[in-house]
């Protein structure tokens, strides 16, 4: 039946009790398994062009540091990020993550990102440069225990 990427637990409990993190798990293993790496562009571009249309109303920002301060802001403390800089590379930290949450209640042990993932940086990505006013771009590059990192690239 599939679902190789889904393990532990009871599904039926996990579709009745905690009905969207069975759903974006769910949706997200099979995305993956069908698509491949395509799903993860479609999913990033679908995500940033969110982003972009939901920043308009939040008027421009003129450091990276008041872009991040804005974006924690607007999520609500989901997601909370932060960006360090290291031998020159930005890379954002997402702590808080409910898609990450959502993807332990499942089971899902892996530490690659999934589809929902890229939509996740998309969105970010999206906010990001409508507020900055210069091209950013988000790559997930693991999900982890604690936090997921991104490699931060800034035009």
């Amino acid at each position: 039946m599939g679902m190789e990427n889904i393990g532990g637990g009871d599904v039926f409990k996990l579709a009745r009790d905690k009905p969207l993190a069975f759903i974006v798990a769910y949706t997200s293993d099979a995305l993956r398994r069908e698509w491949d790496g395509a799903i993860n562009t479609v999913m990033y571009m679908a995500g940033k062009s969110s982003g972009e249309k939901a920043a308009k109303s939040l008027g421009k920002v003129e450091s990276l540091e008041e872009a991040v301060e804005v974006v924690n802001k607007v999520l609500g403390g989901h997601w909370r990020m932060e960006v360090v800089e290291k031998e020159g590379r930005h890379y954002a930290l997402f702590s808080d993550c409910l898609l990450r949450q959502m993807y332990r209640d499942a089971g899902i042990k892996d530490v690659h990102p999934l589809p929902f993932c890229y939509f996740h940086a998309g969105f970010i990505a999206g906010i990001l440069e409508e507020i900055l006013g210069r091209r950013v771009d988000l790559k997930p590059l693991s999900r982890g225990p604690e936090r997921c990192f991104e490699n931060l690239l800034l035009g």
